[in-house]
Order: C-alpha cells, then structure tokens, then sequence
C-alpha cells in the first residue's frame, strides 16, 4: 500500500517529525518497507518556454529549440514529435540526473549542433509510459524558472507499506492514519466524509430504473446518477500529482475520481455509462456460461453463481471484482451511475478463484470493507466528481438487504488481557487506547467493535493484541518480577536446526518446505496404523497429518525428473505427527534426499552416482559438529520397510535412535513411479543427546606422526561390517583414532558363504613414537580379538 506524507497529513494534524511517524507504523503493525523523498528527484527540473524551433541541419527527425528558462535563452536540440513556439515544458538543466536511466545531462554536440539541456518526457521522469512526445505544461500562469516539483506537487515522499493480510481496514490512506493517530501523535481530521445518510433514498428505483437485489451476497448497495458531466477536464493538480508519485494508472477524469477515492478511503465503487444501461439492473448470480466482456477486454464464458450486475440485456459487472466493457465511461461519457456496496467476503474470493482475476477491488473485498459507512463514501465519491468533472445529481438510492446489519459487541475482561500480556494496566487505560481506535463503550465492560475491525476482532486475545500494538512493549509495565526463568542455555531443537541448515546449504543441497499433509496411500506407506486423519481435509490428497518428511521431499524430486532434471539434492527440516496409544506426538526431523549424478562428466574426473557414502557423510558430517563423536554412534540393521534391507543402517545413542542411512526400497520408488535410486537420510532431533553447543575450541594438531595399517579379513557373508569396529572398540586402545571399512567384496567362487571386507586402523601416539614391536602387539590384538569375536580369518595378501 503506497501512500504520500502530504496525502497521509492531509488528514491528521501531526505533532512529530516524518522519521517518528515511520517509527511509529512499524511498531503498531503497519511495516514501513521502503520511503522515498521525490523532492530530491524532480526539485532540480524547471518550467521553461519553447520560443523557437528550427529544423536540425544533419538529421530531419531532430528539431533544435530555443528555449527561455526565465533567466536565459538556451539552445537544445530534442528529438520530440510535439515541440512548437510558445509550449511550456518541463526543462532538465545541464547537470540534472534524468531519473529513467540516471543519465546525467551535460552541454554536448548533437551532430554537430551544441544542446544545453534536455526537454522531458513523463517516461524519462518515471510520471508515464508517453515517451514520443515531451510534457507540455497547460497552466499560462505559471512563471518560467519554477521549479517543477512546486507545479505538479512533487515534493513530496512516497511511504510504501506492507499489509498483513487481517488488515484491509488499513488497505487505505485514511485506515493507516485512523491506526496512527490512536497513539495520541495527533488529531485525525474529519476530511470530506459525510456520515449523513440524508441525500439517500430507500427504495429500489433511480431515476426510472428499478433496481432488484436477488443474491444473499450484496448486503447493502448504494446508486447516484450525475448528469452532464464533463470527462474532459484536467482533475485537481493535488490528484494528478498523488497519481504519479504512487504509480496509479492514469485513464479519464471520471475513473481517475474512482479510483482515487478508492485509495483514499479503502471503499471499492465502480462507475457505469448510464446511458450504456438497458432496462432494469440486477443483483444476481450467474448463469452457467454467460458471456462476459472485462474492461481490459478479456472475454469470459461465466461459470455458475458468480455475483453479478446486469442489466435487462448484459452484464454489467463482475460484482466488487471488474466493471464491463460494455458499460464502461470514456471521453464521450456524459451521465453516469455511481455504485458503491458491500459483497460477501467469501463471495468475492470465489469468485477470484474461478475467475483467476485479481484487482484492487477484489482485495479489499476478500479482507472485509467497512461495512456501516457506504452512505459516506459514495457521499465523499460524489462530491469528488462535481467538483472536477461538474454535472449534477439526478438521484440517489441506498438499497439494504434483507439482512439486518448489526452491531458487533464484546465482552472485555480487564484480568485476562493483562494475564495475557503479564502487565498490570489499569482499567482506564485500556479503555482509553480502545477509544482511540474507535471501540464505543456502551456499558460497564462491553464495547461496540469498530465496524471497519469486524473482520478480525473476535475475543479477548485480540483486544489484548491491539492493547499491545498501541501500548509498546517497550513500555509495558511486567506484572511479575520475573516473567520468565531466564537459562544460559541455547534452546537444543533451534540450535541444531540452525547448525544443520547451514552446513546442509553448504554442501549444495537445497531446502524445501512441503505440505504439511499427505494422501492416505502414501501415509500408509509410512506407517503402522498410526496416523491422524483430519476432520475437513482440503481434499483427499491431503487426509493424513504427515507421519515423514520423505513424501513430500519424494513428490518435489518426481516433479524435477518430470521436467528434465534429474541429479538433485534436497531437504527438508519440519514436524512429523502421528498417534501413539490415543496421544497425538509431535516431532522435529531432519531429512536429506539425494539422487542422479554427484559428480557430472567433465576433464577432471569420471562420472559418478550418489551412493549410501555421500549420506552416510552427510549425516555423520551433521552430528559431528554437534559434539557427536562417530566413534560413539551404535550401527544397527533397519527394521523398516522404507529403506533397502542391505543398504542402508539405524543409527543409535545408547538405546535411542537417532536416524537412519540408507537406499529407499524399491517398493517405495515404485509407489512414486521412480526408476533411479534414491539414497535418503533422517535425523531425529527429540532423540539427540541435550549438550550445550558452545563454539568448538581448536583443535591442537599432535607433534607425533600418525600410523596407518591396512587389514583384509575374511568374516561370515551374514555378519554385518559393524561388528568389526565394536569388536576393536572393545580392546580400549588409548591411541586409537579411527576405523574405516573401505571394501567389502564377495568372490562368486567362494562356497564357504563368507566375504572379504579390508579395513584400516589409525592410531594416533600422545606421548612418543611408536616403535615397531609397539605397533605389531596392537595389530597382533586386533587380529586375536576377531578371530574370537567373529571368527574371522586373516586373507592373504
């Protein structure tokens, strides 16, 4: 939502500086994203006068102008289709900055004819898209050397502000002042709007055409007819200048006017041709196929129950949506028929979502309007019109539903909103900041909700939410000593979740967030019966509450291979949910998909695939810098049926699991229509040990030389590599330092049902070097305690 300081002080008296008043809307909600002073753009441009144009000697679409900035005469050659004798323009004097391309103007040489400036046109000045002619200035009166900022109103600064989508009631200049000024920075004015409904008739005809509401989605709806108009004339240069400075669409006078007051008070209206209306108008929902053409000429075969307007032959308008190209006001537009209403919320995003057409109509519409003041802002739209368009106003009719509209009250519990905020306000405060943002007290503890907060106050939470906004918490008194128990402690899930995805993204994998439910189908697959089935699902491709992040990380890497690429690297870190003995378990997990080529051809090395090792890397890589040494992991076999039974492995802490490593089982690709191998890790983080993650201090590399030794061993085919390790493990050797099992190889031959898997142990000596013998009686052992353990037998080399 982009507004300007002048257009935002237009309606409050401020009492402080621009920079607290920016402060200040980001504190209460309304964040600030970006300000722009265009005074510093468009203050160094001035009004100057054409007095003479010649014909360029060297280039016939070139023309070169004397021009009279009011101290001097100046030559400059233009290159603009429009230039003549006596046009006043908008001059940029030798060093201005042209703000489209940021081009300095110097004196030069257009072939070989001097040029002392530039002529502009509204698109070198970001004003417009016109870029063959330059601007001409139609006011006599102005003096040639004024500036040009001072004639368009463009010293000004652009404020642009995010909207949070319970908003709308600020999705307008006067909304975010309203907000604003509840925080006592300055009187809110009462500018333009007339609450009176007295100019209004209720009953259901105007000026000869009977208007009939057949839908419960029009609450209430709002006509004025003005005749003889004049669509022709320059509106108010304060509009004009708003326009250009918030890049708003300039169209004609009349829609100008519209979408103005829409900008300015946050009600969405539309405005028809009323000599372009046949018979009788109509509120209603569609026909299935009726043809329907938008102002931007879109054409659309309607589907069933979209909110309508239509006359007795066409429709006029997609209600609070798009107007019709059929009826709508141009240049030759002399009568015209104001509407003004208030749709159903949940109508108007239907309609959005059939339609596909967004507007700033529609968005204000699907965040609520402010439903108790159409009288007023068709009030304030109409005398908008007579005083820059002219006309007069033939009828006006306010036309409201069968629904009575009531007033929405709530019951407020002075203890609860300070439990919620653990303050200590007094009552009278409270009250006090909720009459600044329009809450009515009838009695006691009831107040009447503002009709523009309807949309999104519900309870005692909310209002406490609104205290706060208003209140600071930078000025909130705690009710209590200590509000919280204050640990020196990183809290562990964040820490870990922190430390994983920077390491994650730096060894190239790409983080997804998927949907938080999945199908039936793929639940099962993943589960033993415990999953939880939600009450309303959006559809039944999302029944289940996920019970794995491997569905959705699985579904993200089918997509890609689908469109062609097919070497990908994911992960995902978010909740999985399920049901244990009728108690409903959440938890954080971490899981790491990798697929296709880990390294591509190229003239450095051969090409290769992701294996089980490239996780099994990653997912020791990860708990290693968490303090979680390799050495103190339990390897066991996988007792699941999502992973490969041969490759891949459960990873312990004592007697917790803590993840897994491995090959997706074939049955499992299948069910995604996978024909490439999928190598997957997971992480549980419930289950990881609880340690203080300070930074890691340096590690001081060891003055003694390291010793490496080799060992091939022949060991029964059923016996898993892991119990090599727990078996050297078990001799407690202080020197030790690793383990790394680098092959595993099973001869075809072989009919003792054994395989051969070769291993190295590095020992790393603290006190001195390692003799000879030394190291012998350590690989003596080592060899003695498996052929003890796993009856193992040395190989020869």
């Amino acid at each position: 939502m982009k507004l300007t300081y002048k257009w935002l002080k237009s309606f409050i008296d401020l009492s402080v500086d621009l920079n607290t008043v920016l402060e200040i809307l980001s504190n209460i909600g309304l964040e600030v994203e970006d300000y722009d002073n265009k005074e510093e753009i468009y203050s160094q441009f001035i009004i100057a006068e054409i007095i003479e144009v010649c014909k360029h000697p060297n280039a016939s679409k070139l023309s070169v102008c004397k021009v009279n900035n009011g101290k001097e005469i100046l030559q400059i050659v233009c290159g603009a289709s429009n230039v003549r004798p006596g046009m006043k323009v908008v001059l940029a004097p030798v060093g201005s900055v042209i703000p489209s391309n940021k081009m300095v103007i110097k004196k030069s040489s257009i072939r070989e004819v001097d040029s002392n400036g530039m002529l502009c046109s509204e698109q070198e000045l970001l004003l417009g898209n016109d870029h063959d002619g330059i601007i001409e200035v139609l006011d006599n009166k102005i003096k040639l050397g004024t500036k040009f900022s001072d004639v368009y109103n463009l010293n000004d600064i652009v404020i642009d502000i995010n909207l949070t989508p319970n908003r709308g009631d600020c999705a307008s200049v006067y909304g975010i002042v309203r907000d604003l000024s509840a925080k006592d920075i300055g009187k809110l004015k009462s500018k333009y709007l007339n609450f009176s409904q007295n100019n209004f008739e209720f009953g259901q005809n105007i000026d000869g055409i009977k208007i009939s509401i057949d839908s419960e989605y029009c609450y209430e709806i709002a006509f004025c007819k003005i005749k003889n108009i004049n669509n022709n004339l320059e509106i108010k240069r304060d509009i004009l200048s708003f326009f250009k400075l918030v890049d708003l669409k300039s169209h004609n006078p009349v829609v100008d006017i519209s979408n103005f007051s829409m900008h300015e008070f946050g009600s969405p209206n539309h405005i028809y041709d009323a000599d372009k209306i046949k018979g009788n108008i109509q509120i209603r929902l569609s026909e299935e196929g009726e043809f329907f053409k938008s102002l931007d000429n879109n054409e659309y075969n309607l589907p069933k129950d979209i909110l309508v307007i239509s006359d007795d032959e066409k429709i006029l308008s997609i209600a609070g949506i798009i107007g019709g190209a059929d009826s709508k006001v141009d240049e030759s537009t002399k009568n015209i028929l104001i509407e003004v209403a208030n749709f159903s919320p949940e109508q108007i995003s239907k309609s959005v979502r059939k339609l596909n057409i967004r507007t700033e109509s529609s968005f204000r519409f699907e965040r609520r309007i402010d439903h108790a003041n159409t009288a007023a802002f068709i009030n304030n739209l109409v005398n908008l019109l007579l005083e820059n368009c002219g006309g007069n106003i033939s009828n006006s009719v306010l036309i409201k539903s069968s629904e009575p509209k009531h007033i929405k009250q709530l019951k407020i519990n002075y203890n609860v909103i300070n439990k919620v905020l653990g303050s200590k306000l007094m009552t009278n405060e409270i009250d006090s900041i909720l009459s600044n943002l329009g809450f009515l007290k009838e009695k006691d503890e009831i107040f009447n909700i503002p009709s523009w907060r309807q949309g999104d106050i519900e309870n005692n939470a909310d209002i406490a939410e609104e205290i706060i906004r208003i209140k600071g918490l930078e000025n909130l008194e705690s009710n209590n000593k200590y509000l919280y128990a204050i640990e020196d402690l990183r809290i562990k899930t964040h820490d870990f979740e922190s430390i994983f995805r920077k390491m994650l993204v730096g060894r190239n994998l790409f983080e997804i967030i998927s949907w938080s439910f999945i199908s039936q189908a793929y639940a099962n697959l993943f589960t033993n019966g415990d999953d939880i089935k939600l009450a309303n699902p959006i559809s039944n491709e999302f029944a289940i509450m996920r019970n794995s992040l491997i569905p959705g990380l699985l579904q993200t890497v089918k997509n890609n291979i689908l469109k062609g690429i097919k070497d990908l690297s994911f992960f995902e870190i978010g909740k999985v949910y399920y049901d244990h003995n009728n108690s409903l378990i959440e938890r954080k997990s971490l899981t790491i998909l990798r697929t296709g080529y880990a390294i591509d051809k190229n003239i450095f090395s051969k090409q290769r695939k992701f294996d089980f090792y490239d996780l099994k890397d990653d997912v020791f890589s990860l708990l290693d810098e968490i303090k979680m040494s390799p050495q103190n992991i339990i390897i066991h076999k996988v007792d699941n049926n999502i992973y490969h039974p041969g490759k891949s492995i459960a990873l312990y802490i004592g007697k917790k699991l803590i993840g897994y490593v491995g090959e997706l089982h074939p049955k499992i690709l299948k069910k995604f229509n996978m024909k490439q191998n999928v190598y997957c890790g997971e992480i549980f983080f419930d289950n990881l040990p609880n340690k203080n993650l300070e930074k890691r201090k340096p590690m001081f590399l060891s003055q003694l030389q390291s010793i490496s030794r080799d060992f091939a061993i022949y060991i029964d085919d059923d016996t898993e590599s892991n119990e090599i390790i727990k078996s050297i493990k078990s001799l407690k050797i202080d020197m030790l330092e690793s383990i790394n099992i680098f092959d595993v190889y099973k001869d075809p031959q072989d009919t003792l049902n054994r395989k051969s898997v070769a291993f190295s142990v590095k020992l790393q000596p603290k006190l001195k070097t390692l003799i000879d013998q030394e190291i012998e009686d350590i690989s003596n052992k080592i060899i003695k305690v498996l052929k003890q353990n796993l009856n193992a037998e040395l190989r020869d080399s």
